[in-house]
């Protein structure tokens, strides 16, 4: 063999060898892209089971039936209208701790929350805290996981509204004559 062989046969192997790095360490393999995208399905279905559950509450009377232990979050529940778990940040890390621990209804099977600051797994968030054209005035982040991917959802604080009793209210000062 000459010498011009010799560099031309180390000169395609370094081609070869390099094309089949970059193929495998900067395209995307699309079966990696398919599962990429069943997990992050899965984790929007997720997100708006807890989405329902960040609004409704505890309208399943899951802390009344004992199925969910909550006294580290929330102390003593004593006589508390069910209303009080809606949009509350205390309760929903109890059902993501819970559901680490428990089958809970309604959350999503084989979806962990991942911890943030101080061990928690949400997180208070408003406007001046985030940078992006849709996050709300004031709401909760969550990080979930799925099979190696994750998806940050934020949750926005829309329950502020109270529930009284129907009746005739009046408005203004009440007439003494």
């Amino acid at each position: 063999m000459t010498k011009r062989e010799i560099t031309l046969s180390i000169t395609s192997i370094v081609l070869i060898v390099s094309s089949i790095y970059f193929r495998f360490n900067f395209i995307e393999n699309p079966d990696r892209i398919i599962s990429k995208r069943e997990n992050l399905e899965v984790l929007i279905e997720a997100s708006k089971k807890i989405k329902k559950i960040w609004h409704e509450g505890d309208l399943r009377g899951q802390l009344k039936n004992k199925k969910l232990n909550c006294g580290k979050e929330l102390g003593d529940l004593g006589q508390v209208d069910s209303t009080f778990f809606r949009c509350n940040l205390r309760f929903l890390e109890c059902v993501l701790r819970e559901s680490l621990e428990k089958d809970i209804i309604d959350f999503p099977k084989n979806i962990y929350p991942i911890k943030q600051e101080k061990g928690l797994f949400t997180k208070w968030v408003n406007r001046s805290t985030m940078n992006g054209p849709k996050i709300p005035n004031f709401g909760v982040m969550i990080n979930l996981g799925y099979g190696g991917d994750s998806l940050k959802i934020i949750l926005e604080d829309s329950c502020h509204q109270s529930v009284i009793p129907q009746r005739v209210y009046s408005y203004g000062q009440e007439n003494t004559d």
